[in-house]
C-alpha cells in the first residue's frame, strides 16, 4: 500500500509534474492541502472468487437495483463484482469516508 498525505488529486499534480506518485511524501504537499491521511489500496483480484448471495444484494442495493423488483439484473450484479478495477481506477482508504474509487488520469472520484 501507498500512504498519501493531503488530497488524493495532490497525487494527480504530482504525476502530471513527473513526480512519482507512489512516493508522494508530506514535504511534497503545501501545508494547506494536508488535511488527512488517506492511502491508495493494492487491488487484489482473484477471478475465481466465490461471491456471496449477501455481497451480490448488497452491490445491487449501491447501483440502485431492486433485486425483488428487477431479478434479471442480479447476474449483472454479481458479473460485476468479479471485474476488476479498470485502469486507471484505484480504490482509496479515506479515515473520514471509508474505501472509495479514484481515477488516477482525471482525478476524479466515486
Amino acid at each position: 500500500m501507498n500512504e498519501v498525505f493531503g488530497d488524493v488529486a495532490g497525487e494527480v499534480e504530482a504525476e502530471r509534474e513527473g513526480r512519482s506518485t507512489s512516493c508522494l511524501t508530506k514535504e511534497e504537499l503545501p501545508e494547506e492541502e494536508i488535511h488527512h491521511n488517506q492511502t491508495i489500496l493494492e487491488e487484489v483480484f482473484t477471478p475465481d472468487y466465490n461471491v456471496t448471495e449477501e455481497e451480490v444484494l448488497e452491490y445491487c442495493s449501491v447501483l440502485g437495483i431492486d433485486a425483488e423488483r428487477e431479478p434479471h439484473l442480479v447476474p449483472l450484479a454479481r458479473t460485476a463484482l468479479l471485474q476488476p478495477l479498470p485502469k486507471p481506477w484505484a480504490p482509496v482508504e479515506d479515515p473520514r469516508v471509508g474505501v472509495y474509487f479514484f481515477n488516477q488520469a482525471t482525478g476524479g472520484s466515486s
